[in-house]
């Protein structure tokens, strides 16, 4: 029996006086424990309770790292918090009197000028295509003998 007293470990939590083969080290004051107070609230660890003291939480909107205070978070929520609603801005048909909106599916951009139509304004002669000055100078600087 002395033989396997050198290989246990006594528990370090007061009034105990459990051998434990596989003794529990506690991550934040460092004593051995058996199974039954292994947990920190269980043997009551004073470090603990420093150590909640330090905790931070992460701002869920904008990611700044914040104390754990619901008076400091409220305060940040309320006035320092980068975050804005993102405002969709909506794209419509460059038709004039089109009043349909453009989406992934039905957004076509003209090669010409440039602009987003719908499906039915997609063709140049439909939707009175000006080309752009860009293409207009283009030409002008470099095949200045076709216009």
């Amino acid at each position: 029996m002395a033989c396997f007293s050198d290989l246990s470990k006594e528990c370090d939590m007061e009034g105990c006086r459990n051998h434990d083969f596989l003794p529990y080290k506690c991550e934040y004051c460092k004593l051995i424990f058996c199974e039954f107070h292994r947990n920190a609230e269980e043997h009551l660890c004073s470090k603990l309770k420093d150590m909640e003291l330090n905790t931070v939480v992460l701002c869920e909107y904008c990611g700044i790292v914040l104390p754990d205070k619901k008076e400091d978070i409220q305060n940040h929520l309320i006035y320092k918090c980068l975050y804005k609603k993102k405002t969709k801005s909506i794209l419509m048909c460059n038709k004039r009197d089109c009043k349909k909106v453009l989406n992934g599916i039905n957004n076509y951009i003209c090669k010409k000028c440039r602009k987003s139509f719908c499906l039915p304004h997609r063709y140049s002669d439909v939707h009175n295509c000006i080309k752009s000055d860009e293409e207009k100078s283009f030409f002008k600087k470099y095949f200045f003998f076709f216009s």
